[in-house]
């Protein structure tokens, strides 16, 4: 697999996102936004499809594979809540409203970096299942060592966020004005 088709799908997705948001908004057409929107998701399946074929026929994996992984596991963590997000977004922003996101300091600021962290680590279980799982399918190291490799050096990005999302609980945010 290729990084241009995981770029292409990549961008599908995020056009057929947006273009969805602004035909439900700006276009006035709700049914056909929706419809956009739905087919979204269908381009990480069949990115998950490409990358399986093509270990599958014997291919080597590369970090292609292993952030077709990752962006499986985002979309399954957290699509609904970018979907939200970006809603929201596009809504302020056709009515030229602007974005205003009060800065948590303290106890909710801490809470937020451990709720954070809980989806990073079922994004990272997610991720690296696939990952590792495909190395099992395969069955060969010599041709998988990219996807174990990049499951290595997530896990190691998750012990680090671990340590910085929880250090908040000890030492939390403090206002800008104390």
């Amino acid at each position: 697999m290729t990084y241009t088709l995981l770029i292409a799908l990549e961008v599908l997705f995020w056009a057929l996102l947006l273009g969805g948001l602004l035909t439900r908004y700006a276009l006035q057409h709700p049914r056909l936004g929706a419809l956009l929107l739905t087919l979204a998701p269908l381009t990480d399946l069949a990115l998950l499809g490409l990358s399986a074929a093509d270990l599958h026929r014997g291919g080597t994996a590369t970090f292609a594979h292993a952030l077709a992984a990752v962006f499986i596991a985002l979309s399954v963590t957290s699509g609904r809540t970018m979907l939200r997000t970006l809603d929201h977004l596009v809504q302020r922003g056709l009515r030229r409203q602007p974005l205003q996101r009060p800065r948590l300091t303290g106890h909710a600021h801490a809470h937020a970096e451990r709720r954070g962290w809980l989806v990073h680590a079922a994004t990272w279980l997610i991720g690296t299942g696939l990952m590792l799982g495909a190395a099992a399918w395969i069955a060969a190291p010599e041709r998988t060592a990219a996807l174990t490799g990049a499951a290595r050096l997530w896990t190691l990005i998750l012990a680090i966020d671990f340590l910085v999302s929880f250090s908040y609980s000890l030492w939390p945010r403090k206002p800008h004005n104390a």
